[in-house]
């Protein structure tokens, strides 16, 4: 059943398939389905307050909430065809859908959206910053590009990842993948695509943040591997996944350490396992 979003009061929104049952607008099915009918282009962008968390607990959740409000006046403001349709995806993120939108359009109003919450000089000491600012993931279906509500939305998602990975504050447009790829391959990107269940997760909000953004680190590498990107290009992409693994792990060693984790010392073992095998892997033979 649709409900409004207590915070930022946005109605009708509903489950989108592929989402986990986050909430996203419930007509952006067929209005994908009439685009796809009319051959006109429809974008979606993924935005993410960053260091939202930070925020929260450093400010409190009152202050969250009025953050998340005044960055939704912004997507409002910017977002403002009776056509487009905003919604809180969850956290600190957003989701806006844009029928009849192309990618240089998207672009152009993801960009209004940067600069808005940047007018908006909310103070944001735990942000490199000093303010709060957003990351963007975009992502533009038309024809048999993303051609199905989930495709689009994973798009969309992982350029808002690589946004945040070089830096955040910025956005990030998804490349045009799918086109590129056969059934066959377009079979066994699904195969290989790493899939994040909430009982992966250990409790702790940095390391579960921090393996979410790894699994949608390696489905990039994945999903280029599988169009037929270049060996030297897929070379770079793994090691930089490589090195932020490696970031991560002694971030996630210092912290098991101190909490006095019983195991942590074989854990630091499983993880040198990990990166051996990785460095392994990524100087094996080229064919």
């Amino acid at each position: 059943m649709a409900r409004n979003c207590r915070i930022t009061g946005w109605p009708g929104a509903g489950s989108w398939p592929g989402s986990g049952g986050v909430r996203v607008p419930v007509c952006t099915d067929w209005e994908l389905a009439r685009c796809r009918r009319e051959n006109k282009p429809q974008s979606l962008l993924m935005i993410d307050v960053d260091h939202f968390k930070k925020y929260n607990d450093g400010y409190g959740h009152p202050s969250g909430d009025e953050c998340l409000k005044r960055v939704a006046q912004v997507l409002t403001t910017c977002a403002k065809r009776a056509s487009d349709l905003a919604a809180r995806y969850g956290g600190g993120e957003f989701v806006v859908v844009l029928p009849d939108t192309d990618a240089i359009m998207a672009q152009r109003l993801a960009h209004e959206v940067l600069t808005g919450v940047a007018s908006l000089a909310l103070v944001h000491d735990m942000s490199r910053l000093g303010r709060v600012s957003v990351s963007i993931g975009a992502a533009t279906s038309l024809g048999d590009v993303y051609r199905d509500e989930d495709s689009l939305l994973r798009a969309a998602d992982l350029a808002l990842y690589r946004a945040k990975h070089c830096g955040r504050n910025q956005i990030q447009m998804a490349p045009e993948l799918l086109p590129k790829l056969g059934d066959g391959n377009l079979e066994l990107l699904q195969t290989l695509r790493l899939e994040w269940d909430l009982a992966h997760q250990c409790g702790h909000n940095d390391i579960d943040d921090a393996h979410r953004e790894l699994s949608a680190h390696a489905n990039l590498v994945l999903g280029r591997a599988v169009s037929g990107t270049s060996r030297a290009v897929l070379a770079e992409m793994a090691e930089a996944l490589i090195t932020e693994m490696h970031r991560h792990f002694v971030e996630e060693e210092q912290l098991i350490e101190a909490a006095g984790f019983p195991q942590a010392a074989q854990h630091a073992v499983a993880h040198q396992q990990l990166l051996e095998r990785a460095h392994a892997g990524e100087s094996g033979p080229r064919q």
